[in-house]
């Protein structure tokens, strides 16, 4: 036991002294585990009850025995612990202040932080890649930010292919070797000798010659091509089919390549969605033609346009809507668009859709006004006096609603008058003419005499056929109600 020991309530309380240097220095470049460990191992030095092996270290932190002695021999390497035992390991705290690197530079010591930050916890430097380092350094003249760039590249393209980590070292040894003797010994060589080695760079040059470049591409092309290739996991078809859609650019760009490859990537894949763009911008030029509307559809009605398919309207709907908005004079895109929303909130998705509500509202127009003109109304008929056929023809045969129409011509209201004889009928459960013709009739609202020698005529059905569309009820009905809006 120990002559004499904080109190086990008091350790809570306490607090454990952290060197600003370790922050500055070493913290900062250090994987988060490896810092965890580290506080922990200099907590126990103060508290040294508290764990007794690696084991329980490891246990209190939550991470595996091994990745604890992984953290710790990176912190041997840093000069900050020293190992004074091994069964059972025993460590001691050197710290900052006390650490012995004269072999290693303080410069190298920021390197060497650098590189291990970037191969992460999954591979902890050893004293042997040291040396390599070093002699990528010396032996070969490689800068710091050539070794760093040439790390980077290298761990990237290893996760990329899955290879494990383990012979990295070699592989980038051989890599240094063969920097230094095609004189790669400066950040801007290294960055274009990187997207040489690009698996986009092959990917790139097809595009510039696409696009008429006689040049290499530049190393901010490789890697937008690189891009496309392993991130987005695009084809060589993919982005050879996008270039064909930058001939509509003055100056056709990588940039301007991507942004069509990002608008296109995923679903379908991208030479699908292209094909089917295409389509939509083909139907969206008839709409202009129909429309008579100048120049070439822009993105936000081609937008428009396929929010309107993502609705349901079948595309040869929406051209038949640009060709009624046409022949009732709204030659522009906006008065199409409010046609179509008409259309969207009565249902008419489908060219049968459209017509078969044009045959109905004909059908009504025309028996309304074959009754209105029985009765002595020679006007059109507008919503009002469909929705109100519409009524009785659901209730009472048409020999039956013309009748009624007949004795109500001459009265003051003649629609009065009939509806009020109608409903006596309907509620006797008269349905036929000779039924109602046995019927006392109404008492007569008479205070205009009818019209002398004006014989009831009978007006037919009017015809309809799909491919004459002149009068459009359809579109009748919806600038009725738009003229009703603008007045209200």
């Amino acid at each position: 036991m120990q002559f004499a020991s904080f109190a086990e309530e008091t350790v809570l309380f306490g607090a454990t002294a952290v060197e600003n240097e370790f922050i500055m220095e070493y913290m900062l470049q250090a994987p988060g585990d490896f810092v965890r460990v580290y506080l922990y191992m200099l907590f126990q030095c103060q508290y040294p009850q508290r764990s007794s092996s690696p084991a329980e270290a490891a246990r209190m932190l939550g991470i595996s025995e091994d990745d604890f002695l992984r953290a710790m021999r990176y912190w041997e390497r840093q000069g900050l612990w020293r190992r004074v035992a091994d069964n059972p390991p025993q460590f001691q705290f050197v710290g900052c202040r006390q650490t012995a690197m004269d072999d290693v530079p303080r410069k190298n010591r920021e390197l060497h932080a650098r590189l291990q930050s970037i191969l992460g916890e999954e591979y902890v430097i050893q004293p042997r890649d040291f040396s390599m380092i070093a002699d990528w350094q010396e032996v070969f003249g490689l800068p710091a930010e050539v070794v760093i760039l040439l790390v980077e590249h290298e761990v990237r393209r290893t996760h990329e292919k899955k290879r494990s980590l383990n012979a990295i070292f070699k592989r980038m040894d051989k890599i240094a070797h063969d920097w230094a003797e095609n004189g790669v010994v400066t950040v801007e060589k290294a960055k274009e000798r990187i997207a040489r080695d690009s698996a986009g760079y092959a990917l790139a040059r097809r595009v510039a010659r696409q696009f008429s470049l006689h040049r290499d591409p530049t190393v901010d092309e490789a890697a937008l091509a690189d891009r496309w290739a392993n991130e987005m996991k695009l084809t060589e078809e993919d982005v050879l089919a996008a270039c064909a859609e930058t001939v509509r650019a003055r100056n056709p760009s990588f940039a301007y390549l991507d942004s069509i490859l990002r608008r296109h990537a995923g679903g379908a894949g991208v030479q699908a969605d292209i094909q089917d763009e295409r389509k939509r911008v083909e139907t969206l030029k008839s709409i202009y033609a129909e429309l008579g509307v100048p120049g070439a559809p822009a993105p936000a009605q081609l937008k428009t346009f396929t929010d309107f398919l993502g609705m349901g309207f079948q595309a040869d709907t929406l051209v038949e809507a640009a060709r009624r908005c046409a022949r009732a004079g709204m030659r522009d895109f906006a008065a199409w668009e409010k046609y179509v929303n008409q259309c969207a909130q009565k249902g008419l998705f489908t060219l049968e859709a459209l017509r078969e509500s044009t045959r109905r509202i004909d059908e009504l127009s025309a028996a309304a006004e074959k009754v209105m003109r029985t009765y002595g109304d020679d006007r059109r008929a507008g919503n009002a006096d469909r929705a109100w056929i519409e009524k009785w023809l659901a209730a009472m045969p048409m020999d039956v609603i013309l009748l009624a129409a007949e004795r109500s011509q001459g009265t003051q209201l003649p629609r009065k008058y009939m509806g009020k004889l109608l409903s006596s009928w309907q509620k006797k459960g008269i349905q036929t003419v000779e039924q109602a013709q046995k019927e006392e009739p109404v008492v007569r609202m008479d205070t205009a005499k009818p019209q002398a020698g004006k014989a009831i005529q009978d007006y037919a059905q009017r015809e309809y056929r799909d491919e004459d569309f002149a009068v459009d009820a359809v579109m009748q009905m919806w600038m009725e109600e738009q003229r009703k809006n603008d007045a209200q």
